[in-house]
């Protein structure tokens, strides 16, 4: 598995350094066993979100962002749901949390339907959906008697 998608750098810029170390430390384990948890769980979410769409998983997302190949969308997305994540399992009701997820699977949305693009390889258009394999030879059945 390519994971992760996302980048603690990014993160804690979207969430804020102080809140992060907060978040984490409330939920009683080691800093890097929780935000791995919830990075996870983000990343398995977009990957089950745009297997029908897209090739899965990305690579993942390298030290260097020159050296990226995940598409910089999937690193934001993938940096929304870790952040709503990491505040839904302390604050429940937390609007920021739920405006973060909301906005990320609007975007797994439009991605999936096509009304936005990113640089990653597509499942193949209609591969395995619908149809049914014949040899060549078999014969052709119209459902009337030719006799």
């Amino acid at each position: 598995m390519a994971h992760p998608y996302g980048d603690a750098t990014t993160l804690k810029a979207l969430i804020g350094t102080t809140r992060e170390t907060a978040l984490i430390a409330l939920a009683g384990s080691t800093p890097a066993d929780v935000l791995a948890k919830h990075r996870g769980d983000a990343d398995n979410i977009i990957d089950a979100r745009l297997m029908q769409t897209y090739t899965v998983p990305f690579a993942a997302w390298n030290v260097t962002p020159s050296s990226t190949t995940t598409p910089p969308l999937i690193t934001t997305i993938s940096d929304q749901l870790t952040a709503a994540r990491l505040l839904i399992a302390n604050r429940s009701e937390s609007k920021l949390a739920k405006a973060w997820q909301e906005e990320a699977f609007q975007m797994l949305t439009a991605l999936r339907e096509g009304e936005l693009e990113i640089d990653a390889a597509k499942v193949a258009g209609d591969a395995g959906k619908d149809f049914v394999n014949f040899p060549a030879d078999a014969p052709i059945a119209s459902g009337r008697s030719d006799g």
